[in-house]
């Protein structure tokens, strides 16, 4: 018999979650008579429950696998299910075991009481009944019902929250790892700060890192903890084979291996060294990056109980982060080694280059400078003898345009490499240029330097003086400027250098991405120089406004014996 009241308390209970919690007892009467069912129902109307009522054995488990009732009244005398076989169903069906059931039964022998007490019934409703004593009974069930879901919801309660504790401190100690290893700046830093705090997230007696070698399977030994027992003082360097753990290929590769480890000689050396320490037990996560092995992190306890599932989900965790941390470290070394075998390369071509340059002003100065000196003699010598004076204007156009080509050449010599900046120093080079531009220019070019600053040392006074040349020359080729000031002081243990001009300005982000891209270098040129020897330098400029070039070294390890005689 179908009443399609079940139905419809089941679809509110869908519905709605907080139903379980409503302050109406849920009532499950099930009867196949309908007048013993609606005669049940109306012991109970007005009394507080809500009424689920089911007209069989299979319409009552239909509602109790989709509902949760408080209490179930279920008539013992009924066709195909009956009322005790439809008890042992609900007994088996998960999370109902406590939920109270009255048998109905118009049997009131012994036999018949304990064939439906061993069904799983609670207690025993016996017709014609009373319903006063059936209220009152029904009440007190409710009630204790009541306060036995109270105290599994406070036990649950309690299991939450202890949950969470736990939850929260793991949380805080990863939080922690991962400060620690930000504040790391190595790959033995990261090891060795993350170590002391894996003790407290997993219990172990002892731990290490070693890291793979980028080729290969050595393993180099970056850190070791020993939970303040002493240290099993595993090797520094090993293979792989040495750990006597197999991984996995394939997705589960960087998964936690535990290894028990047994006593005999037949151990590998890792595992024989921490048994030989007091270790029976060795989990090893192994350390990756995408598909690449980067390393192992091993951890090890006192008995084949130390490392329990949870621990294992947090290990492998744990070695995620250490994973991430080490790929970092490994691509930042790779960065700082390649920019600093640039620069070693930069810096040696333009070595090269400076020494090429002072060769060629040498020879410029000494081979070309001496034959135009030598052929300037030869052709005064030949003015003298000449008998025409057609012959002397020929000769005098001659030593004229070697004049003019001695002057460039000594010009050209110098631009290539000064020799007053060898012989004489930076401040002194510096005026000279100075003062032959403004010459050649007539423009207001100014210097300014403290004529305390002795000799700097070869490097940085190259350098600063081609600081200068570059700066002047821009300024001089793109600018248009009237005045040009260079100023040279030393200051708070640096030395400044500065070229400001007067002229049109410009974006000084623009002009380093073009030359950046390829286009004018001088820009680039000036700061890889200036880098190489620990300086600084500062563009400010914009359109309109002019322009400043700002440059600050160290003044450290300058010594007179730096300067090439």
């Amino acid at each position: 018999m179908d009443t399609g009241v079940g139905s419809k308390a089941e679809s509110s209970r869908r519905e709605n979650p907080a139903f379980y919690h409503a302050t109406r007892p849920v009532l499950l009467i099930v009867d196949d008579e309908p007048l013993g069912l609606k005669s049940m129902a109306s012991v109970f109307e007005g009394q507080g429950y809500e009424l689920v009522l089911a007209g069989s054995g299979h319409e009552a488990m239909q509602f109790v696998e989709t509902g949760r009732p408080d209490v179930i009244l279920l008539d013992v005398m009924m066709p195909g299910m009956d009322g005790l076989e439809a008890c042992r169903r609900i007994r088996s069906h998960p999370g109902m075991a406590e939920i109270p059931i009255l048998l109905v039964t118009a049997l009131d022998d012994r036999q018949s009481r304990l064939e439906g007490l061993e069904s799983g019934a609670d207690d025993y409703i016996t017709k014609p009944i009373d319903r006063d004593e059936v209220r009152a009974r029904m009440r007190t069930i409710t009630r204790l019902n009541r306060f036995r879901r109270l105290q599994e919801e406070i036990v649950y309660s309690r299991q939450t929250m202890a949950e969470l504790r736990e939850y929260s401190r793991r949380l805080d100690l990863l939080r922690r790892i991962d400060r620690a290893i930000l504040r790391a700046g190595s790959a033995a830093e990261i090891a060795g700060q993350v170590l002391p705090l894996l003790r407290d997230l997993i219990p172990h007696s002892h731990a290490a890192i070693y890291r793979q070698e980028p080729r290969g399977q050595t393993l180099t030994l970056l850190a070791e903890d020993g939970s303040g027992q002493p240290l099993a003082k595993l090797e520094d360097r090993l293979e792989l084979g040495d750990l006597g753990v197999a991984f996995e290929a394939g997705p589960e590769s960087f998964c936690p291996v535990i290894l028990l480890l047994g006593r005999g000689a037949n151990l590998p050396v890792v595992p024989r060294q921490l048994h030989a320490a007091g270790i029976d037990v060795l989990m090893a996560i192994p350390l990756g990056h995408y598909d690449r092995m980067l390393g192992v992190l091993l951890l090890g306890g006192p008995g084949p109980a130390s490392f329990s599932g949870p621990q294992t989900e947090i290990a492998k965790e744990v070695g995620g982060i250490i994973s991430l941390a080490l790929a970092h470290t490994e691509l930042l070394e790779n960065v700082t080694r390649s920019r600093s075998q640039l620069e070693s390369l930069s810096h040696k071509l333009i070595l090269v280059r400076e020494e090429e340059s002072r060769h060629i002003a040498r020879e410029l100065h000494d081979e070309i400078g001496q034959i135009l000196a030598v052929l300037n003699l030869n052709l005064a010598a030949v003015k003298k003898g000449a008998g025409s004076e057609i012959a002397r204007q020929s000769v005098d156009g001659c030593l004229d345009l070697v004049a003019r080509l001695i002057t460039k050449v000594r010009r050209l010599s110098l631009d290539l490499h000064p020799s007053l900046l060898d012989d004489f120093g930076l401040v002194t080079a510096l005026r000279r240029h100075v003062e032959s531009l403004a010459d050649r220019t007539g423009l207001d070019l100014r210097f300014q330097a403290d004529e305390g600053i002795g000799r700097l040392g070869t490097e940085l006074e190259t350098v600063c003086f081609r600081v200068v040349q570059e700066a002047i020359t821009n300024a001089l080729r793109h600018a248009e400027p009237g005045h040009l000031l260079i100023r040279l002081r030393p200051y708070a243990g640096k030395l400044e250098l500065s070229v400001s001009d007067d002229g049109h300005g410009f974006d000084p982000e623009a002009a380093l991405e073009r030359s950046a891209g390829g286009g004018s270098l001088g820009l680039l040129g000036m700061r890889e120089r200036v880098s190489l020897v620990s300086g600084e330098l500062s563009i400010i400029s914009a359109p309109g406004a002019g322009a400043v070039i700002k440059a600050s070294f160290p003044l450290i390890n300058t010594r007179e014996e730096d300067h090439v005689p």
